[in-house]
């Protein structure tokens, strides 16, 4: 069961993860990535670990950094070194499925996490988040596998593509749990 959500910004991808993990009380491995507010300002995005790998009181996980003609410039050394790490660990995890929240852009020349994701997919470990609608070799290929469902989130279509998402879980997850 891999299932990765796709859409425009701010539709309620997260959002419909956040109630399906609650919701359903599946516990992930795996990240998030977050907006990095100092000051009022965002200046970047970090990697979240969800394993519990990643020391409390290590430095924030820039995954890009606001750039000086107001770019995102990508932190490559931390897929290569940290978010391989967390997907190495969440494929030994013991928690309910692996997050990838989310996959896009920045992470284009980062292959050694590429690989990692890829052999995330491959596993049969449930996985759900994530994916950028942007096209890139490594996103294409993605999209391109038989086994990942993509789901395109809309305003208008959230609400309905939460019930059957959660009713696909319920149906295809191996914790007899969620049938009920």
């Amino acid at each position: 069961m891999k299932v990765l959500l796709t859409g425009e910004i701010q539709v309620g991808k997260t959002t419909i993860i956040n109630r399906l993990l609650e919701e359903l009380q599946l516990t992930p491995s795996g990240f998030r990535t977050l907006r990095q507010i100092i000051a009022g300002k965002q200046v970047g995005f970090v990697m979240k670990d969800l394993t519990g790998i990643v020391p409390a009181d290590c430095h924030p996980l820039y995954i890009a950094k606001g750039g000086a003609q107001g770019y995102w410039e990508p932190v490559i050394d931390t897929f290569e070194d940290w978010g391989v790490k967390i997907l190495q660990e969440s494929l030994a995890s013991p928690k309910d499925l692996i997050l990838m929240d989310e996959l896009g852009h920045f992470e284009s020349t980062a292959f050694t996490f590429q690989q990692k994701v890829q052999e995330c997919l491959s596993s049969p470990i449930p996985v759900l988040g994530v994916i950028k609608q942007r096209s890139t070799p490594f996103l294409d290929h993605i999209r391109s596998r038989d086994d990942v469902h993509i789901i395109t989130i809309t305003r208008n279509n959230r609400n309905e593509q939460y019930a059957k998402i959660k009713a696909y879980l319920q149906a295809n997850y191996k914790r007899t749990d969620l049938r009920q």
